[in-house]
């Protein structure tokens, strides 16, 4: 008598569920006539994704008939995974986002493929990638015109809450379409009358500490230097005052240093 082993025990077993024998049949046709199989998993009445995935380890015959179902249904092999890329979808999902709908709530419509299988297609597809950017910027320009709407709904109650909502919006605007809405504009030194006039950018935060600075070459050199003449200037105090006897004497010789620093640059 020939012992079976766990695996064709798993597998008789499941050729005689009820529930195997009872789905298999309708998510093969739903899969053949073009449904993805997240629509398909996603209704109640048919098999979860992880029920499929048991089927398909266990089940030889399903596997194949899988693989043939997904092909009759527009799905294409590359690299041993089937694709299920369409442009159709992608022009719905494009033309959704352009009406300022996010990508996630876009997904998570059983219809419409995930977050990961969109980006996959982006990565594969430079058509999709431009009609994508497009989509994004024309977003862009949604949000922007979206804070007017805002504004006219406020409320002296919800004007804190208008105006958080006025700043995500102007934040999404400036990121998705930069080029009409962004902040940080190209800055280049300007010259009048043989001038040269740099700018030097800074961020501070709330409690005003400098948290940032952006530095022109000719300005980090002049900071450069002055900090040069500071240290040399440092030097030159507490060795006079060590010569003098003084002991603890740092905070002294910096405080000379600086005014000294500060009278020589200002001259």
């Amino acid at each position: 008598m020939v012992v079976e082993n766990a695996r064709a025990q798993r597998a008789r077993k499941r050729r005689t569920d009820s529930r195997y024998l009872e789905l298999s049949e309708p998510f093969l046709e739903r899969l053949a006539a073009g449904e993805s199989v997240k629509s398909i998993c996603s209704d109640p009445e048919m098999a979860a994704w992880s029920t499929v995935q048991r089927w398909l380890r266990l089940e030889p015959d399903f596997r194949d008939r899988f693989v043939a179902a997904r092909e009759a249904g527009g799905g294409v092999r590359r690299g041993g995974w089937l694709s299920t890329y369409d442009p159709a979808i992608c022009e719905t999902i494009c033309e959704r986002l352009a009406e300022g709908e996010p990508l996630v709530r876009i997904c998570a419509e059983p219809a419409m493929p995930s977050v990961g299988t969109v980006f996959n297609w982006l990565k594969a597809h430079a058509e999709f990638r431009e009609i994508y950017a497009l989509a994004r910027e024309v977003q862009g320009h949604f949000m922007f015109d979206a804070v007017g709407q805002v504004i006219d709904d406020a409320t002296p109650q919800t004007a804190y809450l208008a105006k958080v909502k006025i700043d995500g919006l102007r934040w999404q605007a400036g990121r998705l379409a930069p080029k009409a809405f962004g902040d940080l504009k190209e800055r280049t030194p300007v010259e009048d009358g043989g001038k040269t006039f740099t700018v030097l950018l800074q961020s501070f935060d709330r409690e005003g500490r400098e948290v940032h600075t952006e530095l022109t070459p000719e300005v980090r050199a002049q900071r450069e230097a002055r900090a040069a003449a500071f240290r040399e200037r440092y030097a030159v105090e507490k060795a006079a005052l060590l010569a003098e006897g003084r002991v603890g004497c740092d905070s002294l010789a910096s405080e000379r240093a600086s005014a000294a620093v500060e009278a020589e640059w200002e001259a």
